[in-house]
């Protein structure tokens, strides 16, 4: 009734047509969506013409059907289908099995029947299948027939493919380079070549032969774009053959084009592949987060194919599910799957600290590897058995293992790991030059990777992985400097450049190069599809603000992608813009040029936290002192967050004694070097950035503020651009406070009115935003033509995507009300300063390269050499009138990390004037309890100290 009711609708559409020809149309549009790649559409032409093919009677051809049925097979396989592709081709071969006249179409249903094996990970059954396609083709190269060799060619290279995958190279290249003989004879073999070519690309870079594999693989691009072809594949390889050079940047722009193009193709498990792939990609460069974000974006799509496939196998692996994807691997026979596998076992147990099981596994990766020629593989298996050696301090095997691994691999990244475990070993045996040269060459190989890097959240991602690096040669020379015949200046100086070498560097880079808008010289296309996603994502912002009775899960769910879909735009833009191409790494300041910034009542404290003891620097006018602290990093982050909880109950003694404590570890030791300085420049490190060193107490009962004016920079080599940057003369205010309005779940801040409007009466020229005219818009409108920024509002720090953590502002048709720190970077701010009193503005995601990803860099890189932030909320009133009396002091000439120590010292001391709010807030607490850091500690300056 079904094909009936087709039949006539076929009949009245095409009004005299007969069936024959209806037949005939639906195979014409099926076969140009089929070469376009639009294999959906081309799939419902050709189920039409198998609709119609039954009633043609005399002019039914079960040779055409069988072709039909072959083409929709592998439509069907491109969508991952794999279940409707295999029913496709049964039936062309119960067709063609039945004629039994047509070798050629018998052989190229066995062809399809391998490709769709192999495409489920049966390597092995794919094999007998192509084979005996080979058996059924025997003598067809020798035919008159162009069709025959394309038949026979494209039997080669799918045997080809299947070994290569098993990682059986030598049989693959061999298959290829027949293939590509065959396809090079014939009128259409054009395409063959491409495919032979982009596989060839492909053994050589498995083979560590990366400068083969690209004139292979750029051949092949040329050729698919000759003939109008996708490239995503094409794509795909270059990006791979720049990782395994060590230029991740390149890779990754690549990589998003072959998502892109895939994408377009509508290739699903192309798409897969491309989002996997980018995953593994931003794994390599350190970033977890998106590397799994990735991963469950090809997962979601992986769910609606088959789960048998080749994919699905890799996806799990690197979601995790490691031991099922080992038994899939070896059964289906390919050594490259089971090898990596192995050795993702190995690493397990090393973690586990099961030894024998790693070993195991080690040894089962080097041998898979070994089997399949994949000398990277070798080299990576070699590299985790020396590391495992090194944790059984078996350091002379490991060396000669680490000798072999620097012969075996070209990767940059392999190489400078390789020398890291050799200084490890070298260290742990006592020949220290030995362990130094070896970790000055693999900070050498960094800085060459780091140096192809132009983009900043690169650069600080692939800090991030290398600090141990850092740790281990910092140490060594701190240690050990005698032994390598250092005098103690040589050590101090040369371990505070290590340091200073190791910190803040995508900063750096960023403030030493000219700004760049990314969008400036961007596509089009790309222009649009950013400005969509922001739209997209201020929506949903919107939704979640306003809408209680919304589905929330759905609504953040679509945030997340949303979101990462933006990044990747956002990043493709950057890589597409030449301007970044002019980005050069900054070198830092010398310790003499920093030194010759300092004023003669001033000193640099910078602070290095390793995994198990505190490095410190005292930096003067004329010398530089080091001194070390045996504590771990663990047990000061401990300590610290002890202090804040103190702190922020306002529990006196406790807080007194932690506060104590840590003036011992972290001031005392270098207490002598700074005694004839006013003004201390803290550097702190990892978690210290959460500290406010100004509580600090002494032995003799006195805070660090009651000694010195405090402030803080995220590296002395930052600090001293912050000092180079040129500052208005002027006295223009600009105050934005949230005032009495509710903005979605935010409280209002009412004392923040009063705050703004108090400050602004010190200032002659002044203007305020408050309440309903404090929105986003007005505020970037604003913002370049103050010299002075105050904002009291609520931030909100995002510690899952830092670059999205923002302050509150209202929202219009234009902005959505929350001011990113991606959109601060933006801006171009002309202040002296801008102050952030709002709730723990100071706080920011710390990557391990200790780039302080928050608010106070985002206004630094827009163009504010200081930034007030406060680490911690505190009530309106007390606030309120710290500000005040800042300003005074800056109005009144003093520097403003001086304004802000005398406001704070005040406060601390009571000398609130006729301030009733703040005698009212500290009325009910005891004289302890007033004196508490809680109500003057909070708030920072960071940046220079003008």
């Amino acid at each position: 009734m079904k094909t009936y009711r087709i039949f006539v609708f076929l009949v009245l559409a095409t009004g005299c047509t007969t069936p024959s020809i209806v037949a005939t149309q639906s195979i014409q549009l099926g076969d140009a969506m089929y070469n376009q790649s639009q294999y959906e559409k081309a799939i419902r032409h050709y189920e039409e013409y198998l609709e119609i093919s039954p009633t043609l009677g005399l002019y039914r051809n079960p040779v055409k059907e069988a072709e039909v049925l072959r083409k929709l097979a592998h439509a069907h396989a491109t969508q991952g289908r794999y279940s409707v592709s295999s029913g496709y081709l049964n039936n062309a071969m119960a067709i063609d099995t039945t004629l039994g006249n047509n070798q050629l179409a018998i052989a190229e249903d066995f062809r399809q029947k391998g490709l769709l094996e192999a495409y489920l990970g049966n390597y092995l059954q794919a094999v007998k299948y192509l084979e005996r396609t080979i058996w059924l083709s025997e003598g067809m190269e020798k035919s008159i027939k162009d069709t025959k060799k394309l038949s026979l060619a494209e039997t080669y290279l799918s045997l080809a493919q299947v070994h290569q995958t098993m990682g059986d190279y030598k049989e693959a290249k061999g298959l290829a380079e027949q293939a590509n003989t065959i396809f090079g004879s014939v009128s259409k073999g054009e395409e063959g070549k491409m495919e032979c070519f982009l596989l060839l690309g492909a053994i050589a870079r498995e083979m560590s032969l990366p400068e083969e594999s690209m004139k292979w693989t750029r051949q092949s691009m040329d050729m698919a774009k000759r003939l109008h072809l996708n490239t995503a594949r094409q794509n795909q390889a270059i990006g791979d053959i720049f990782f395994l050079k060590g230029d991740y940047e390149e890779g990754i722009r690549y990589k998003l084009e072959a998502l892109k193009e895939a994408r377009q193709a509508n290739i699903v498990p192309q798409v897969i592949a491309a989002y996997m792939r980018l995953g593994d990609a931003f794994m390599q460069l350190g970033d977890k987060q998106k590397a799994n974000d990735y991963y469950q974006q090809a997962w979601v799509l992986q769910n609606g194919i088959e789960d048998d496939s080749v994919s699905n196998t890799s996806l799990r692996m690197r979601l995790g599910d490691v031991e099922g994807s080992l038994q899939k691997y070896i059964r289906s026979g390919s050594q490259i799957g089971a090898g990596i596998v192995s050795l993702k076992m190995c690493l397990r147990y090393i973690n586990r600290e099961n030894w024998d099981s790693a070993q195991a596994y080690a040894r089962q990766s080097k041998f898979f590897f070994e089997k399949a020629g994949n000398n990277e593989g070798v080299a990576k298996a070699n590299l985790t058995m020396a590391t495992l050696l090194n944790k059984q301090d078996r350091m002379k095997e490991a060396i000669a293992l680490i000798d072999k691994v620097k012969g075996q691999t070209l990767q940059p990244d392999l190489q400078w790991q390789a020398l890291y475990q050799e200084g490890i070993a070298y260290e742990a045996l006592g020949d220290f030059e030995e362990a130094l040269k070896a970790y000055e060459g693999a900070v050498g190989i960094i800085d060459a990777i780091r140096g192809n890097l132009t983009i900043e959240e690169f650069k600080s991602l692939f800090a991030d992985s290398k600090v141990a690096v850092y740790d281990r040669l910092i140490n060594l020379i701190i240690r050990h400097g005698q032994g390598l015949g250092l005098t103690p200046d040589q050590v101090a100086t040369q371990s505070f450049d290590y340091n200073e070498h190791s910190r803040s560097r995508a900063f750096l880079d960023m403030m030493g190069n000219k700004k760049i808008s990314p969008k400036s010289n961007a596509d089009n296309q790309l222009l649009e599809e950013e400005q969509l996603l922001r739209l997209k994502i201020q929506q949903l912002i919107r939704e979640l603000d306003t809408n209680p009775k919304a589905n929330r899960q759905v609504l953040l769910g679509g945030l997340k992608e949303a979101r990462l879909s933006h990044d990747r735009v956002v990043q493709e833009i950057k890589l597409n813009n030449p301007a970044y191409a002019t980005v050069s790494g900054v070198v830092p300041p010398t310790l003499l040029d920093i030194q010759s910034n300092l004023s003669d009542d001033a000193a640099i404290v910078e602070y290095w936290v390793g995994e198990e003891a505190l490095h410190i620097w005292a930096v003067t006018r004329d010398a530089v002192k080091t001194k070390s602290v045996e504590i771990s990093k663990t047990e000061l982050a401990r300590q610290i967050t002890l202090s804040r909880r103190y702190i922020s109950a306002q529990l006196p003694q406790p807080a007194t004694n932690t506060l104590q404590g840590l003036y011992g570890l972290l001031f005392e030791p270098i207490r002598e070097f700074v005694e004839g300085s006013k003004s201390l420049i803290i550097v702190p490190h990892r978690s210290l950035h959460f500290l406010p060193f100004q509580a600090l107490i002494s032995k003799e009962k006195k805070y660090l503020i009651e000694r010195y004016v405090v402030s803080y920079a995220p590296s002395s080599a930052i600090w001293r651009y912050c000092n180079s940057t040129s500052v208005p003369n002027h006295n223009k205010f600009l105050g934005m406070a949230l005032g009495g309005i509710t903005i979605g779940d935010a409280p209002p801040l009412p004392g923040t009115t009063e705050e703004v409007e108090q400050i602004s009466k010190i200032y002659t020229e002044f203007k305020t935003l408050e309440g309903k005219e404090f929105t986003e818009s007005e505020a970037k409108k604003e913002v370049a033509n103050y010299d002075y920024i105050h904002v009291a509002t609520h931030g909100r720090f995002n510690s899952r995507e830092p670059m999205y953590s923002y302050l509150l502002m209202g929202n219009s048709n234009e902005d959505d009300g929350k001011l990113t720190v991606t959109e601060i970077m933006d801006m171009q701010i002309n202040s002296r300063f801008v102050t952030l009193s709002a709730c723990e503005t100071g706080l920011g995601g710390l990557s391990e390269g200790d780039d302080l990803i928050g608010m106070s860099r985002a206004f630094i890189y827009a163009g504010a050499p200081q930034v007030v932030v406060s680490l911690w909320k505190v009530d309106d009133a007390t606030t309120s009138w710290l500000m005040t009396r800042f300003h005074q002091y800056v109005r009144g000439g003093a520097r403003v990390s001086e304004s802000l120590a005398h406001a704070q010292r005040d406060l601390l001391n009571q000398e609130v004037g006729t301030s009733q709010d703040v005698a009212g807030a500290l009325a009910n607490r005891s004289p302890e309890q007033s004196r508490t850091p809680y109500y003057w500690a909070p708030f920072v300056v960071i940046g220079s100290d003008k």
